[in-house]
């Protein structure tokens, strides 16, 4: 009769553990697709930051070349009125330049800068309105650094204006 009796009970032992088992996977797989997406979250996160440091970098160089430069011509040689797009980047060489071209950096971020004269409406304020008459002493930078992040195309653009202080009377 004890034999019996150990056959019921370990077959009752082998369902509890069956239940027990499936509501730790009901519980633990909520848990753990959660932790998979936040992970993902914080490397989009950290791209992002990436791109922006990277993008206010560009700005910075291009304002230090724009103060350092011997004559306002100096600076707005990178304009080319052929082709307002044309990119260029940051000189590798560590001195204040800028290169044509797009640059790769670490395998996932193109970054790239443009530069054109900015335009003023009538009553003078910037606008992007390409009608607008051009002002020869303001330029237009714009900083853009692009990634793929799950397939999808990805970019920080930061846009700032330099003006020619000297015309100004600095």
């Amino acid at each position: 009769m004890n034999r019996s009796r150990t056959k019921i009970n370990s077959g009752q032992t082998l369902v509890e553990l069956l239940i027990a088992m499936a509501v730790f996977s009901l519980i633990i797989g909520p848990f753990l697709s959660s932790l998979i997406n936040l992970t993902a979250a914080q490397v989009r996160y950290r791209h992002r930051i990436q791109a922006a440091q990277y993008a206010r970098e560009e700005l910075e160089i291009a304002y230090n070349i724009a103060v350092n430069a011997e004559a306002w011509e100096d600076f707005t040689n990178l304009v080319d009125p052929d082709n307002p797009e044309k990119p260029y980047h940051p000189s590798p060489t560590g001195v204040l330049a800028f290169d044509e071209g797009t640059e790769l950096i670490g395998g996932i971020f193109t970054r790239e800068t443009t530069f054109k004269k900015a335009r003023r409406d009538d009553a003078g304020n910037v606008v992007d309105d390409e009608t607008a008459t051009e002002d020869e002493n303001t330029i237009k930078v714009v900083a853009k650094v692009s990634w793929q992040d799950r397939g999808k195309d990805q970019e920080i653009v930061l846009t700032t204006y330099l003006m020619n202080f000297e015309f100004l009377g600095g």
